[in-house]
């Protein structure tokens, strides 16, 4: 995977401080949301409601799923559903199984954790966005042999795969939804080579509203305009967020055959040359692809892969939902940002499952601690269990290597 920018992300992140020698961690900043320069049908991922697209069309609502947060005046957040704010839109997200505790006023009474006693307090994840761009195109309805409304369909294996990976990693990525061709929901005011729009902007939590828009869209009788759909992302705001990486995965079953106004390779780059770098990985389904096009676009979108072919290509489910597997693996962060600087980053131990992970200055295999950016990052064989979504609860504790109660 290509070097990415420091990231606070994942799973269950507590630290335990001296009473001697931490503060109440500060609120973090939020800034407004960024709008999309492109046609949009954006469902809200908490409570399901559409907006209206470019065309008229209105996206469907669905029941808000979130969970219960119990909290106090004091905020300390105390229960196994956690509402947190996103740093860069102000959103307010229910994340399960992750657990935040924010130190106390000093006047107020501290939870005893143990041997170390002390102060908990919590951290930011900042996970990266990711717009899947769906190619929901007439021989997507083709079975893998070919035959028009066989089943299963390539459609059917490709939103399940979809569905899978969007729940899988809900925590870490904020995913988002474009499909093409065509920018309304039911392709019908679409010409055969007009760019696709761009349904659901990435934001946490947006798993059901994904396999919702997808459901009630469905496919469309009309071309293949890839490049014209990954160039309409050139500006598009919600792939330029300053303070996360973004990634745009691509899928698709064919080739652009009459929709060649835009070069594939070229659109790709122009990703890359925005303000805020975006890197596209590509997904071939079936036996209609050029992998020479596709292949083109891999490395153009800085994805590339030390196989052949370099882009990823799938021929049936299982090969499919691996191909997403190992994207999605790939983007998540190994980087932890604390809430407060450790006054002595010796005294910090971290934990995967109450195991311990010991400290490896080299960075190599273990972990360690950036004082320049305050964050604890993971490498070698520690970061890739975090990134193959094997680890349940990460823990860092400072003062001893004692696990707080949770």
């Amino acid at each position: 995977m290509a070097s990415m920018r420091s990231r606070a992300a994942v799973p269950h992140l507590v630290v335990l401080a001296s009473l001697s020698a931490c503060a109440a961690p500060t609120d973090p900043q939020s800034s407004g949301d960024q709008e999309s320069g492109i046609p949009t049908t954006t469902a809200n991922p908490n409570t399901g409601e559409g907006t209206a697209d470019a065309t008229g069309g209105t996206g469907p609502s669905r029941a808000d799923t979130t969970g219960t947060t119990s909290t106090s005046t004091t905020g300390v957040i105390t229960s196994s559903t956690t509402a947190i704010a996103e740093e860069t839109s102000g959103e307010t997200q229910d994340i399960p199984s992750i657990r935040f505790d924010l130190a106390p006023p000093p006047d107020l009474a501290l939870e005893d954790t143990g041997d170390c006693g002390g102060a908990l307090f919590g951290s930011m994840p900042i996970p990266p966005n990711m717009l899947i761009v769906l190619d929901r195109s007439l021989s997507m309805t083709e079975d893998l042999d070919g035959v028009l409304g066989g089943t299963p369909s390539k459609w059917e294996i490709a939103t399940a795969a979809i569905d899978e990976v969007t729940v899988a990693f809900s925590e870490q990525i904020r995913f988002g939804l474009m499909m093409f061709p065509g920018a309304s929901e039911e392709c019908g005011l679409d010409d055969p080579c007009d760019a696709g729009g761009v349904f659901i902007d990435p934001a946490p939590e947006t798993a059901e509203a994904i396999s919702t828009q997808i459901d009630f869209s469905g496919a469309c009788a009309l071309g293949t305009p890839i490049g014209e759909t990954i160039t309409a992302l050139n500006g598009y705001q919600g792939l330029q967020d300053p303070d996360r990486d973004n990634f745009v995965l691509m899928l698709t079953d064919g080739q652009p055959m009459e929709c060649t106004d835009h070069d594939l390779e070229v659109a790709v780059a122009q990703l890359r040359a925005q303000p805020e770098d975006v890197r596209t990985f590509v997904v071939g389904f079936g036996s209609g692809v050029n992998p020479t096009q596709l292949a083109a676009m891999a490395m153009a979108g800085g994805t590339a892969r030390d196989t052949d072919p370099v882009y990823y290509q799938a021929d049936d489910a299982t090969a499919l939902q691996e191909a997403f597997a190992d994207i999605a693996g790939s983007i998540v962060s190994c980087d932890f940002l604390l809430a407060e600087v450790p006054p002595d980053p010796a005294d910090l131990y971290a934990f995967f499952d109450a195991e311990l992970v010991e400290r490896d200055p080299t960075r190599t295999d273990g972990w360690d601690y950036d004082a320049t950016s305050n964050q604890v990052t993971f490498y070698g064989s520690a970061c890739a269990a975090l990134q193959a979504n094997e680890v349940d609860a990460v823990d860092i504790v400072f003062g001893c290597p004692v696990i707080p109660e949770k």
